[in-house]
């Protein structure tokens, strides 16, 4: 597995350039667990694949030395040209977050005023879903008959498979019962 990443301590003149991205905080998270059981809907996740590719097109020139060694099939000495976010720039994070923002507004969904990672969709005042975002993972709880606006969402962007009821999410094992309940365990990183 390789993932293209950039020195971003090199950049000169970052100053001006936004880095702020909103994500879910364990609050919203437990607010999405909470109207998943109390409604008996299924929780569920998906992670977007090459996130910082799939977010806004750049607006500065950033060109790239190639790394050493080379790449194969680019000649010694050539430059890269990056029109997306590339992983490791400043505001990499901040271009996905607005596509993906965009893309959650253009199918419907609300952003919180408070909690910026939170999208809902309500009918006539009853919430209908739920959907928390970290980077590029995605956390969230529907009614069946309005999945089609995730879906939207989700068609949108390069995704892995769906997960549901059992899954790790943000250092948390997520698991949801026959009854709907939700156990979530936090996961110790440190052991081996």
């Amino acid at each position: 597995k390789a993932r293209l990443v950039a020195r971003g301590d090199l950049e000169k003149d970052t100053e001006n350039i936004r880095s702020d991205s909103p994500t879910c905080e364990t609050e919203v998270q437990n607010l999405i667990f909470s109207f998943a059981s109390s409604r008996k809907l299924i929780i569920k996740s998906i992670d977007i694949t090459n996130a910082y590719f799939q977010g806004e097109e750049q607006d500065r020139l950033m060109l790239f030395k190639q790394p050493a060694g080379g790449l194969p099939g680019v000649a010694p000495g050539t430059c890269i040209l990056a029109r997306v976010p590339i992983y490791g720039t400043k505001d990499a994070g901040r271009k996905f977050w607005k596509r993906l923002r965009e893309v959650f507004l253009k199918a419907g969904f609300k952003e919180n005023f408070v909690l910026k990672g939170l999208y809902t969709y309500a009918d006539k005042g009853r919430p209908i879903a739920m959907c928390g975002t970290h980077v590029d993972d995605l956390l969230f709880a529907i009614e069946p008959e309005y999945a089609w606006m995730i879906q939207q969402v989700i068609d949108t962007f390069k995704c892995g498979d769906p997960e549901e009821r059992t899954f790790r999410y943000c250092g948390k094992e997520i698991k949801q019962a026959n009854d709907y309940t939700i156990r979530v365990t936090c996961v110790d990183t440190t052991k081996k």
